[in-house]
């Protein structure tokens, strides 16, 4: 995705203290975040008024800014904060040197006010430039606004069968999609599976043979027929040219019940590479997972919950068979099966034990989508339990509070059965992709 590109001001005024402050502040500034890896744009001077804003922001609009930091030395003005903000039409970092005799925080606080009624999206900080929290803090908050800018307005392909375009009415998309498409600001191709199955087939054995030896070693058992595997992988490597050729920033597939298990290796082996390829046709689940991913490049599976175990007091959830083998305690415990009447294939294993995982989902409609998030532990399945619950991708999950809790949660928020599971907290990072996107947010853990 690149490095992502802060726009830098530092603001002073000429009525209050803490100007002699200001310049060497931009310096350092621009130095300290420069080494923490972000594209700086920095202002060439420090901007005391109108007139020196006007000149620095003529700049901006040459190339997409993704934060605009804004470094205060003293008070100044909520006129020149909001023309700064305008301009950038960015997310703001307000950040205030600590010198009490400015009033730089009360000023930031000010704006931060004005800010969260007019729903312009901010963090605060406090501290001098050369302090780590500060790079830190812009960082964190810059990359996750660089996700929602690239994907705010992306492409996503919705792979299915021609048939199922024509909804009531005549149009070849259904409401929903539109409201989708409206609401979040992507751009929906519909494609007809079959392309992907025409591309699949012109790929060599030769090339598709590749593909599965150098993905062997992820897998203890491949219990599917040989056929199936190199079809599959096959669908791996057409699914990649389509990502190419159409410029996708997400991509799913309407398997069921079709070409049900049609997708799975390829989806599973994308993941595990930094990009989701949904199986099951849900576009949100496609965009936010991508999202999910530029924020933290591990493997995200998608998961359903199939029962609430009273013994443990825990939940199980699965999915037929598209999880990254990444997710596993080891590679000896990824069987890949047949599945299907066709060509299909599954990968099963149990999740691994992980103190924290994220889960995410999208839900909504008529232009009031929400995410829902929160954090659980996986509580790892022996392999005897594993088989008795019927095998496939299975998690044993908990929550604070419990399993029963935590299915209460998930009903009562209205939280839908698909959910994106990811190892670590991304809670902070999703409440602000969220806000960015101008998303509910609902929390079904504490």
């Amino acid at each position: 995705m690149g490095d992502p590109t802060v726009a830098l001001v530092v603001v002073s005024s000429p009525f209050e203290a803490g100007g002699d402050r200001a310049e060497p502040a931009l310096h350092q500034a621009a130095e300290s975040l420069r080494a923490v890896g972000l594209s700086v744009r920095a202002a060439p001077e420090v901007i005391w008024d109108v007139a020196d804003a006007s000149r620095v922001t003529r700049e901006w609009s040459k190339a997409p800014i993704d934060l605009l930091v804004v470094v205060h030395s003293s008070w100044v003005e909520d006129s020149l904060q909001l023309q700064l903000q305008r301009e950038a039409q960015a997310p703001v970092m307000l950040w205030s040197l600590p010198h009490p005799e400015t009033y730089s925080l009360a000023s930031v606080k000010h704006f931060a006010s004005v800010a969260k009624r007019t729903s312009i999206v901010f963090h605060w900080g406090e501290g001098e430039v050369d302090d780590p929290r500060f790079a830190a803090s812009v960082a964190d908050f810059a990359r996750t606004a660089a996700v929602a800018r690239k994907l705010r307005h992306s492409r996503v392909a919705l792979l299915t069968p021609r048939t199922a375009w024509r909804m009531f009415g005549p149009m070849d998309m259904s409401y929903d999609e539109w409201d989708l498409g409206d609401s979040l600001g992507v751009t929906l191709l519909h494609l007809d599976i079959e392309e992907l199955i025409a591309a699949a087939e012109t790929v060599s054995d030769a090339d598709a043979l590749v593909e599965l030896d150098g993905h062997a070693p992820a897998y203890g058992k491949i219990l599917a027929t040989g056929d199936r595997m190199l079809f599959s992988s096959k669908i791996y490597v057409a699914a990649k040219k389509l990502i190419e050729n159409y410029g996708l920033d997400a991509l799913a597939a309407a398997c069921y019940p079709t070409h049900f298990g049609l997708v799975n290796l390829a989806s599973s082996w994308l993941s595990g590479e930094g990009f989701h390829f949904d199986p099951e046709g849900d576009v949100g689940s496609a965009v936010l997972a991508n999202a999910m991913l530029a924020l933290r490049p591990t493997p995200i599976a998608l998961a359903e919950p199939v029962l609430l175990r009273r013994d443990t007091d825990t939940v199980l959830l699965r999915h037929e068979g598209s999880a990254p083998a990444g997710l596993a305690a080891a590679p000896a415990e990824v069987n890949v099966i047949d599945l299907g009447e066709q060509r299909g294939t599954l990968i099963e294993f149990p999740l691994r034990k992980a103190a924290t995982l994220t889960v995410a989902s999208v839900a909504g409609g008529k232009g009031e989508y929400g995410l829902y998030m929160g954090t659980l532990s996986s509580m790892g399945i022996p392999a005897a339990e594993w088989e008795t619950w019927g095998k496939g991708f299975l998690a044993d999950v908990t929550a604070a509070g419990g399993g029963q809790k935590l299915l209460d949660r998930m009903f009562d928020s209205g939280m839908d059965h698909h959910m994106l599971l990811q190892e670590g907290d991304q809670s902070a990072q999703l409440a602000d992709l969220a806000e960015l996107w101008g998303l509910g947010l609902t929390r079904i853990t504490d």
